[in-house]
């Protein structure tokens, strides 16, 4: 029989330097018994489980992304907020503030546009004439996904930094057939040390991806998670046909999307989703991604196309607690028949 536990990971993000690399200029702002198993093996799994750290991706490995990454910088420092809304970013955007526990959605490029001309307008306030890049670095996220982390510095003509004095930001980043765009962005100050996983926040996170997959698996299982897991706005890649990414702005959309998805499925045969390979990233002390892959099976075991699937779950911490933002389904170049 195969196992289908997940193994649980930890990992830390940032490696950044202590010592400044070259510039390069600018980066901008059923049941209770299937319940309670799913809960089990991922609760389980996190008691015996040692943290290791994931290999960076160099630059020169980017595929295309450094490049990309350097023209935004290059892009904000010349305050060309059109072409980086149009060029840089693929609407829907999702914007996240760590600190705040705060997120928005920009559905459209006008609305991304004019968010980056407040952004200027309010940071030439303070004396911004430029921002500089101290370090960068990228984690896959499938064949055609990445998270970008970038430390970076905005600065007055003097040279003097604007405080808070070192800022990082997390750019997820898709490969789309115009090439690379930011769907996702967050910033934040330089945290004192490198984030890693508390044992209280990986065992948290851990638990409530078992209950994900536990309503998922359940009599009720739209309700339940739309209720008790997603927080709207969201956004979502799908996982079949085009991959594309879309926002859910409300509660309801979300209820009635994931709902018919179910049906979808319910249709082909599911009996229930399996989950491996979990593993936790912190990119803040209250946000964290992560990366498991998960398979839906009929009821003799076999699986629905497109099979076993990567995904990368955005969590953010709010005042109720952690909740999930954003879905992303990781590219399948190898399935030759990714539109099912």
């Amino acid at each position: 029989m195969k196992d289908c536990r997940p193994r649980w990971k930890c990992s830390e993000w940032f490696k950044m330097d202590s010592v400044m690399r070259p510039e390069f200029n600018e980066i901008g702002g059923t049941s209770h018994e299937r319940f309670a198993l799913s809960f089990m093996v991922v609760a389980t799994l996190i008691l015996g489980s040692a943290c290791h750290s994931i290999p960076q991706t160099e630059p020169d490995a980017s595929g295309g992304l450094k490049e990309h990454l350097e023209r935004y910088v290059g892009l904000f420092n010349a305050a060309d907020t059109e072409a980086i809304a149009r060029s840089i970013y693929a609407a829907p955007v999702m914007v996240v503030s760590p600190e705040t526990g705060e997120h928005l959605v920009r559905e459209t490029p006008g609305e991304v546009e004019q968010a980056f001309s407040d952004t200027i307008k309010k940071i030439r306030a303070k004396g911004w004439a430029r921002s500089v890049v101290h370090d960068l670095e990228f984690r896959w996220a499938g064949p055609d996904m990445a998270v970008a982390t970038m430390l970076f510095s905005r600065r007055q003509a003097n040279g003097k930094a604007i405080p808070p004095a070192r800022r990082l930001g997390h750019y997820v980043c898709l490969r789309t057939d115009e090439g690379w765009r930011i769907i996702l962005a967050s910033g934040q100050p330089e945290p004192g040390g490198a984030p890693s996983p508390t044992p209280e926040t990986a065992t948290r996170l851990s638990e409530l991806m078992g209950q994900y997959i536990g309503y998922l698996n359940g009599d009720t299982p739209a309700k339940d998670v739309t209720e008790r897991i997603w927080q709207t706005p969201r956004i979502s890649r799908s996982f079949m046909g085009a991959r594309t990414h879309a926002s859910v702005m409300t509660q309801e959309v979300a209820f009635e999307k994931l709902d018919g998805y179910l049906k979808q499925f319910k249709a082909e045969g599911l009996e229930r989703f399996i989950v491996e390979d979990l593993e936790v990233s912190m990119a803040g002390r209250n946000l964290a991604f992560v990366d498991l892959f998960s398979e839906r099976l009929r009821e003799d075991g076999s699986a629905i196309s497109p099979g076993r699937t990567g995904f990368t779950y955005v969590w953010m911490k709010k005042s109720e607690g952690w909740r999930m933002i954003a879905t992303l389904a990781h590219g399948a170049p190898d399935d030759p028949n990714p539109s099912r």
